[in-house]
């Protein structure tokens, strides 16, 4: 068995990424194999089920602590991985951990595999972020992309990038998507190693008693539309906002829940609810739009089992966690047909509904029709679910990254 470097650029938030991460570490860790993770800033009382060490020094400051410690570890690549000699194998996620990998690979000689949730957006950004620096939702990541939007540390940026992922021993992604862009900027093939969904954890609950304490707790009705996602501007918080609107006028009392773990405190949100006339203050009595922070992971099958749909409003979603999670709750999604990670597991018509790109009334007419045909809606979601627990599953997951694992 192998002693294992995991490495990846920042344990402070806990999203789609880390989910895959926590899985990789435990399980590689059922099979015998002894494994630690490596990071650039690190939030130690959201993943104490992950043996956690950074890089360097931490900068303590909450704005600058994610933009100075990533730089730094960028800069510091060649130097950091002496950190890693003792490993026989490195398995990255996200920068600089390629790179450091990258670095320890040619001092050292270990071997490395990269897994590729999406390429860097602050090198590669959507079209639709082209024309604003507004993908970031906090100071130091609006910094980060600012600072590689000059054309020389752009550059510089983007062949180290480039370096770090040709040279690894073999390549894992988690859709198709993004396999088609590894292809077109690294011209490497990726082997597809999808995540997965606890079926034992996220699964029905209807006949649960907690559901209706629950919904009682936020305010929840019966028509709930629901979105669980970093507050980023490629989740499209905004198009979810002017959905709700238009569904009102077709379904009566429909609500949107909006999960996020970013608190309402920064400028980019201020201005996206200021622009479609909501508030951040939208939690009244029988306020339409329900701001969910902070909830327990553990209550999230009880956040999906409260709804009847879930929304996908993503451009270009690389894969998608949430949208499974909510599938295996037994809720069809409303999602794009762009091609994207969320493409790839939607079925039209059986498990949820792929819409027309960014034509908001196609996305208002079938999420307006889920919600009305209440029989339709729970067929839908049978079928996601059985959809889910066949194609999903972690252990699959884990075979598959062993077994490349065991080659390298």
């Amino acid at each position: 068995m192998s002693s294992i470097a995991l490495t990846h650029s920042s344990f402070s938030e806990f999203g789609g990424a880390e989910q895959v991460i926590i899985h990789q570490a435990k399980g590689l860790g059922r099979l015998g194999h002894k494994v630690t993770c490596f990071t650039s800033t690190s939030s130690d009382e959201k993943f104490p089920e992950l043996q956690v060490q950074c890089y360097g020094t931490e900068i303590p400051s909450p704005f600058g602590r994610l933009l100075i410690n990533i730089s730094l570890n960028v800069m510091m690549a060649s130097k950091i991985a002496d950190k890693l000699q003792n490993y026989n194998l490195i398995l990255s996620h996200h920068h600089p951990g390629p790179l450091i990998a990258y670095e320890a690979k040619k001092k050292f000689g270990i071997p490395y595999v990269a897994y590729i949730h999406h390429l860097p957006l602050f090198l590669y950004p959507l079209e639709v972020d082209k024309k604003t620096i507004k993908w970031a939702h906090n100071g130091s990541r609006f910094a980060i992309e600012t600072l590689s939007r000059s054309p020389g540390i752009n550059q510089w940026l983007k062949g180290a990038d480039i370096r770090s992922i040709m040279y690894a021993d073999a390549i894992l992604t988690n859709s198709q998507y993004v396999n088609h862009q590894i292809r077109s900027v690294y011209h490497r093939e990726a082997q597809i190693c999808r995540p997965g969904v606890d079926a034992s954890f996220f699964q029905n609950l209807s006949d649960d008693p907690r559901i209706m304490a629950f919904k009682r707790q936020y305010g929840l009705g019966d028509n709930v539309m629901l979105l669980v996602a970093r507050m980023t501007p490629q989740k499209k918080f905004d198009w979810a906002l002017k959905i709700l609107k238009l569904v009102k006028s077709k379904v009566k009392d429909v609500q949107l829940a909006i999960k996020t773990e970013i608190p309402n405190c920064n400028r980019w949100s201020q201005a996206l609810f200021q622009k479609v006339n909501f508030s951040m203050a939208s939690n009244s009595a029988k306020g339409s739009v329900r701001w969910i922070t902070n909830l327990d992971r553990k209550d999230l099958p009880l956040l999906y089992n409260s709804a009847k749909v879930y929304i996908c409003t993503s451009v270009k979603e690389a894969f998608g966690i949430s949208p499974i999670e909510a599938m295996a709750c037994g809720l069809p999604v409303v999602a794009w047909d762009d091609y994207s990670g969320t493409s790839e597991y939607i079925i039209n018509g059986q498990n949820g509904y792929l819409c027309h790109p960014y034509e908001l009334e196609d996305f208002v007419k079938k999420v307006s029709s889920i919600l009305s045909n209440e029989d339709g809606g729970k067929g839908m979601g049978k079928k996601a679910m059985e959809y889910v627990k066949k194609n999903f599953d972690w252990n699959i997951h884990l075979r598959i990254l062993d077994s490349v694992l065991s080659r390298v």
